[in-house]
């Protein structure tokens, strides 16, 4: 989830996308990131590639986590409220 956490083209589609939409993009992302790490632990990226259910039930848990992680980073628009002129 680090390597996740840290991905900029991640960052950037959690910036500008709803979770959903977000998630298409995490999904096609964490298969590289398993990819890159099967020399780690073989054993788990070998049931997340061939375990449909299992890939889509850890897929869903981490693009959660990563979306809620990434986008409470981003800054907050503050707009101060407008004030009724007196009389109207």
């Amino acid at each position: 989830m680090e390597a996740a956490m840290t991905d900029e083209g991640l960052h950037q589609a959690a910036k500008v996308n709803s979770e959903d939409k977000f998630k298409i993009v995490f999904n096609t992302a964490l298969e590289n990131l398993f990819v890159e790490r099967l020399d780690q632990n073989e054993e788990i990226v070998a049931r997340v590639m061939n375990e449909d259910a299992f890939r889509k039930q850890i897929a869903h848990w981490m693009a959660e986590e990563v979306y809620r992680k990434i986008r409470p980073q981003m800054p907050v628009k503050y707009e101060k409220p407008k004030r009724k002129k007196a009389g109207k």
